[in-house]
């Protein structure tokens, strides 16, 4: 049996990125009270957006959003230097939150050898058992 390989070129990995940032980092604001943080990200002041995020995570040490801003600059070298295992840490921290684009982020770093390989022991977020799908005899996948 052959397995597929995939192969993610950088533009395919940027692209994931970009659509992993589009969503609002504002799952731990209030709904009257604006995401900076997000703002400053959205407007290219990348370091105002690094010191708002870690603020944000100061007052909340559950901001998952938060802390996949902090990931995702740190992953860029946006705001401050780059650095790929901080930015990996502070992916699982997020992801073991349960915020979605940080388990998304992880993944992809996980499948393209971006970070560290994948420990042993994954994160919570890759714990859950795979549902097993049977196919009926004589669907078109059979």
């Amino acid at each position: 049996m052959k397995f597929l390989s995939l192969k993610f070129s950088r533009a395919t990995a940027g692209l994931a990125l970009a659509l992993l940032m589009a969503q609002p980092a504002c799952a731990g604001l209030a709904a009257n009270q604006p995401d900076l943080a997000f703002g400053a990200y959205q407007r290219g002041l990348y370091q105002t957006a690094f010191q708002e995020a870690m603020k944000r995570i100061d007052a909340d040490k559950h901001d998952a959003a938060a802390m996949t801003l902090v990931a995702a600059l740190l992953e860029q070298g946006a705001g401050a230097a780059q650095n790929t295992a901080e930015a990996m840490r502070w992916y699982t921290l997020a992801a073991s939150e349960g915020d979605k684009n940080a388990q998304f982020a992880l993944g992809l770093a996980y499948l393209t050898g971006k970070g560290e390989e994948m420990p042993p022991q994954p994160p919570c977020c890759f714990r859950k058992r795979r549902r097993r799908i049977t196919l009926a005899p004589g669907s078109i996948l059979a």
